[in-house]
């Protein structure tokens, strides 16, 4: 399947963001049990033996976020990222989305 401009333009987004920073990042990666969309590693100050992973979810549709594929998370912190407009019509439909404990990142006008 391929990615929606949508897609693509917050995956550069996140690249741009992390780029900077030092730490290490991938798209694509793959864990036991599925892949996730972005991962970022960055040293642990509590387990300097471990990384510190934070997994991101990147879902730009409304049929997108409901299917089944793709919630793949498992890092110490895990997030959606999601276009405001997506938001908007979650919150339209008045749909009962339970994100169990993951975080949103809201993308809106080429920033998160």
């Amino acid at each position: 399947m391929s990615k929606t401009n949508l897609t693509l333009e917050i995956e550069k987004k996140l690249k741009e963001k992390y780029k900077k920073t030092g730490e290490r990042y991938a798209f694509e990666v793959p864990f036991k049990d599925g892949i996730c969309d972005f991962v970022t590693a960055k040293t642990n100050t509590s387990n300097n033996k471990l990384p510190f992973i934070i997994c991101y979810q990147i879902k730009v549709s409304f049929s997108d976020l409901k299917s089944e594929n793709g919630h793949n998370f498992f890092g110490d912190e895990n997030y959606y990222v999601i276009p405001e407009e997506l938001l908007e019509e979650i919150i339209l439909k008045k749909e009962n989305w339970r994100f169990e404990g993951k975080g949103i990142i809201i993308y809106k006008n080429e920033r998160f």
